[in-house]
C-alpha cells in the first residue's frame, strides 16, 4: 500500500512521482463519484501501489470498500460517522452537520498532505503547519482542530480567523506553491467550497 511503498522507497520518490500517485488516486475518486459512490475511508493503507517493472511508473488502485455508500444522487447527504479518525473531515465531528461525497475530497487532501510531508521510515500521517493533532484543546485530528477553530471564529471573529491546512514548502517553485494551495482548498472547513474530484484532476494535470 501507499504507506509501505513510501517506507521502502522513500529516497527514490520525488515530487513528480508524488504528483503521479496522487493524480491516479484522484482519478479513482472521480470515477467513484461519477457513479455516486462515496468511499468514506480513504487513507494510505487503502491505496494500493503496483509496480510491474523496475523502471515503470507505479499504478494506483483504491481498495477496501467496506464503508462505501452508493447514494441516490450526487448531492445526497449522510450523517453516519464512519471512517478512520485521522482522515475524517470536520463535518464528521459535528452532530448538527450532514456530509456528502466531499468527505472523500477532504480525506484525499490529507492523504496528499501526508505524502508531501512524509518522513523517512515513518508511517504516512497528516502533518500540517501550525496544527498540533496532539493538542487537547484542538482535538486529536486535523478535522477536529478545524471544527474547534471554526467555532472559536464564530464566537470571536475578531480574535480568531478560519483555520486552514497549509504546508511548509522547500522552494518557491510554481509546482510546490500549487500543491500547497490545492491541499488547502481540499481541506477547507466548508464542504461546499472544496473542489470536486474533476476540478482537482484538471488542476493536477497542469502541475509540472
Amino acid at each position: 500500500n501507499l504507506d509501505s511503498y513510501f517506507k521502502a522507497n522513500y529516497s527514490d520518490i520525488d515530487m513528480k512521482l508524488k504528483l503521479s500517485l496522487f493524480l491516479q488516486t484522484i482519478n479513482g475518486v472521480s470515477f467513484l463519484h461519477s457513479y455516486n459512490v462515496i468511499h468514506r475511508d480513504l487513507k494510505p493503507p487503502n491505496i494500493l501501489i503496483k509496480t510491474l517493472e523496475r523502471f515503470k511508473s507505479p499504478t494506483v488502485k483504491i481498495c477496501d470498500f467496506g464503508f462505501s455508500k452508493i447514494t441516490e444522487h450526487s448531492r445526497q447527504s449522510m450523517s453516519t460517522k464512519l471512517g478512520t479518525e485521522l482522515f475524517m473531515s470536520p463535518e464528521h465531528y459535528d452532530p448538527s452537520q450532514k456530509y456528502t461525497k466531499s468527505v472523500d475530497i477532504f480525506a484525499s487532501g490529507l492523504v496528499f498532505l501526508s505524502v508531501t510531508q512524509a518522513i523517512q521510515g515513518q508511517s504516512l500521517i497528516p502533518r500540517a503547519e501550525g496544527i498540533s493533532i496532539n493538542d487537547p484543546g484542538y482535538g486529536t485530528t486535523i478535522g477536529q482542530a478545524i471544527l474547534f477553530h471554526h467555532r472559536l471564529h464564530k464566537k470571536h471573529p475578531t480574535l480568531y480567523g478560519p483555520l486552514q491546512v497549509t504546508i511548509v514548502t522547500q522552494t518557491d517553485s510554481k509546482t510546490e506553491q500549487e500543491v500547497k494551495h490545492l491541499i488547502t482548498d481540499m481541506t477547507l472547513f466548508d464542504q461546499l467550497q472544496r473542489p470536486s474530484a474533476n476540478d482537482i484532476e484538471g488542476r493536477l494535470s497542469k502541475v509540472r
